[in-house]
């Protein structure tokens, strides 16, 4: 497992020890720079390399994207400090400052990109970003070294090759050793690289050597690429770097193939391209060799999913080829597949499975075609677990014929079907006793409702007759109020009964005629004057004239009283009740709107349910069945009509009822 790169680590120090880094970094390339710019003299004469470049570009690369431009402009004036000590020409050493001022600015820009990070090397792809960047950075100052070159007196080609070759070098071979991840080291890994540090080592100076002038500067070249294939990124760059360093050193003292050059490309410049030739090649196989690895990491986590989801499967996997007519070999089978065909399969002496070629199963997948196909698991033989057996026949010119087996365990599914059964059951039992429970009750509040109807028409008659036969007006009072009550208690017993024979798909069994609508609504709200008297209630009646609709006149009556009666119940001392009748496209709306309390938002769905009472109704100790609205809704049903129950503002309820023209 790979660390950050050296870069990294540094931008993530404190400012302090950061800043400290940077500085120490600059200095560093001022020193090389001082040190192989004085190593020739004279208007024309250049360093053979200048690592100054990678280590100034290193060191800006450290610092933050928007401090970048400070480190640039100090490694620009420390390089043309170098120079002037050198002794160069203003015009060369102006050249070098602004060259290298370009140069860092293109590494900086090219490698680290906002938003973008930086590139690793780990990819052929991140090595060719990085072999641009260097490029187009190395060629900027190459091309302006070249024309100040010119322009005391030297040659421009030759200085735009040798300087190009020396910063890109340079930039190729120390650059990418802090961009990439310092790898995790251990007493092997530091041994074997020791080993092939000393076999470069050797192959270049054998190259390179005073007693062979022959070109073999090709020997070091299987070592690196062994090293770029077989170590880490960071260790093929260190090893290249120690070829580069030694062939450049035994090139200084006169030794090697090219000590002697001549021509354009002079020996520093060939040494250089020497470099950057067995840098690139190192950089892309290391590069192709990660992404090798990372595509196997892949490929290996990948294969191992499958195989862990393979044995884990609840379902049975079988990969069988036939090796032999009727004769077949078993590829894979999980551990599922072998509990469910367990009296087919059955391992050998070395532990792997193999189909009995004598069972019914192999017997089955003799007679399996070119075509999927599935079976039961019952067709194998009784007392087996219930199972599905799917087969999907897959033909290789090399393999021959496989046949991949996926066996479905219906146990769960049988399960769940006998549970799904059992509950049916009971469920079914369940509303037969509530049904007939239902019918019990109904068939007693009907007995009892016809029992009470009696009694109460005696009342309502003797009432009557007191009425007619008092003179005291006090005890004719009293006999008003019995009769009211009496017909109150008459329309209770009517709801209970209406209720207990109605259900909710029955028809009214009235006769249907025509009438005024805004009449019957009047009507209804005289026959409770006593009842909004008794409230000090004021009812406001606003309706059109020539409304007409075609209904059973008492049963629409029935459900108007039933929702005045709620609206006289709720409504406070006081209050007023407001009434209207018009209408609405091709329906009749009636709208009774009180001042209650309302109706809560949850109480809204359940509102027309039989015998339900809103849990505030019951607190407040308002009197009532919690049939009412139920017989109204039905009545409207029968009626081609409906109720809706709006809430009023600021409080309040408004009851809609809506039926349709006689016209309509």
């Amino acid at each position: 497992m790979s660390r950050p790169s050296m870069i990294v680590r540094i931008r993530r120090l404190p400012v302090g020890p950061r800043l400290l880094t940077v500085i120490a970094l600059l200095g560093l390339s001022l020193a090389l720079g001082v040190v192989f710019a004085t190593a020739q003299s004279g208007a024309n004469a250049m360093a053979w390399w200048w690592p100054a470049a990678g280590i100034g570009a290193v060191a800006a690369l450290c610092a933050p994207r928007d401090q970048a431009g400070w480190v640039i402009g100090v490694a620009a004036l420390l390089t043309g400090a170098a120079s002037t000590l050198a002794g160069r020409p203003a015009v060369v050493i102006v050249a070098g400052v602004v060259g290298t001022v370009i140069e860092m600015a293109v590494v900086v820009w090219g490698l680290s990109r906002r938003g973008d990070p930086l590139p690793q090397l780990q990819s052929t792809r991140d090595v060719g970003r990085l072999l641009l960047v260097m490029t187009l950075a190395a060629a900027a100052i190459g091309l302006l070294s070249g024309a100040a070159a010119s322009v005391v007196g030297g040659d421009f080609f030759a200085r735009l090759v040798a300087v190009t070759a020396s910063h890109l070098s340079a930039l190729l071979l120390l650059v990418p050793l802090a961009l990439v991840p310092l790898p995790r080291v251990s007493g092997v890994i530091l041994g074997r690289a020791v080993i092939l540090a000393v076999a470069v080592f050797g192959s270049v100076f054998v190259a390179f050597g005073p007693w062979l002038m022959a070109p073999l500067a090709f020997l070091p070249v299987p070592l690196l690429a062994w090293a770029a294939f077989s170590a880490s990124t960071l260790a093929a760059l260190a090893h290249v770097l120690l070829a580069v360093t030694t062939a450049g050193v035994l090139t200084a003292v006169g030794w090697g193939p090219f000590a002697h050059q001549t021509g354009v490309i002079t020996t520093g410049a060939l040494l250089q391209i020497y470099a950057i030739a067995i840098g690139v090649t190192c950089l892309l196989i290391s590069a192709e060799r990660s992404e090798r690895r990372r595509l196997q990491d892949r490929h290996q986590a990948f294969t191992l999913l499958l195989r862990d989801s393979f044995e884990r499967s609840r379902n049975g996997v079988v990969i069988v080829q036939e090796s032999a007519p009727g004769s077949w070999g078993v590829w894979e089978i999980n551990a599922a597949a072998v509990s469910l065909l367990d009296p087919d399969f059955r391992p050998d002496e070395q532990g792997r499975w193999q189909l009995d070629p004598r069972s019914r199963l192999s017997t089955r997948l003799s007679e399996v075609g070119d075509v999927a196909s599935r079976f039961d698991g019952d067709e194998l033989g009784e007392g087996r677990p219930p199972t599905s057996i799917s087969v999907e026949p897959v033909r290789n010119d090399e393999l021959g014929r496989v046949l991949l087996l996926s066996v479905e365990d219906l146990r769960p599914v049988r399960e769940a079907e006998a549970a799904m059964r059992e509950q049916l059951d009971r469920e079914r039992r369940i509303s037969e006793a509530l049904r007939a429970l239902n019918d019990q009750q109904d068939a007693f509040v009907a007995s009892v409702s016809h029992e009470l109807r009696t009694p109460i028409t005696s009342i309502v008659g003797y009432a009557q007759e007191l009425e007619f036969e008092l003179e005291d007006p006090h005890l004719r009072e009293y006999a008003e109020v019995i009769t009211r009550n009496a017909d109150r208690l008459t329309g209770l017993v009517d709801n209970v009964l209406r209720a207990a024979t109605m259900p909710s798909s029955t028809a009214s069994g009235g006769v249907a005629v025509e009438m005024d609508l805004a009449d019957l609504v009047t009507r209804c709200v005289a026959d409770l004057r006593y009842r909004t008297a008794e409230r000090s209630l004021q009812t406001v009646v606003r309706a059109e004239p020539g409304i007409v609709v075609r209904v059973d006149e008492a049963e629409l009556a029935r459900v108007l009283t039933n929702l005045l009666t709620n609206a006289i119940k709720f409504s406070p001392v006081g209050a007023a009740i407001d009434v209207e009748v018009s209408t609405d496209a091709d329906a009749a709306v009636v709208r009774i709107a009180d001042e209650g309390p309302g109706i809560p938002e949850g109480d809204r769905e359940r509102i027309f349910e039989r015998f339900y009472r809103s849990p505030q109704a019951v607190r407040d100790g308002i009197p009532g069945t919690g049939i009412g609205l139920s017989i109204a809704q039905q009545l409207m049903v029968t009626m081609g009509g409906s109720i809706l129950l709006e809430p009023r503002q600021p409080h309040g309820t408004v009851a809609v009822v809506r039926l349709p023209l006689a016209e309509a």
